[in-house]
């Protein structure tokens, strides 16, 4: 009986494991990103080895023809041959954006909005391997 008590233990544990919540997003998440916002870019210089910070422009537009996407254009008041545009696209499912799984969606009480993804990618001017995680904030 103390060997059945031991394996259900054990296969509990491991059941639990898999039981995790897999965020979803959808556009109407995103709608109140349209606009154009103005902020900062932090990143860390290789040069110095300490973080830099720069004015970051951005206008947000939803793409008419697609329900799944986003036109990001950048702007750096300072840097404007770093300028661009991105397209952002939810996956079918919700389950990624961009091609970056999501993993973390938290909704304040307040309405603030918060979304964190993660993806494979390279860092650094020596090509090294990385986690590239984004988080995005919406207050």
């Amino acid at each position: 009986m103390k060997k059945i008590y031991t394996l259900l233990v054990i296969f509990f544990l491991a059941g639990s494991s898999f039981m995790t919540v897999i965020p979803l997003l959808s556009l109407n998440n995103l709608k109140a990103l349209s606009g154009n916002w103005s902020g900062t870019l932090t990143y860390l210089d290789y040069s110095s080895g300490k973080p830099y910070t720069m004015e970051a422009n951005i206008r947000v537009a939803h793409i008419a023809r697609n329900d799944s996407s986003l036109t990001f254009s950048y702007v750096y008041p300072k840097e404007p041959k770093a300028n661009e545009v991105d397209t952002l696209t939810i996956s079918q499912g919700g389950k990624y954006l961009d091609g970056a799984r999501l993993v973390e969606v938290k909704l304040a009480p307040n309405k603030d909005f918060e979304l964190m993804t993660e993806s494979a990618g390279t860092d650094g001017n020596d090509g090294k391997k990385a986690v590239i995680r984004k988080t995005y904030i919406l207050k």
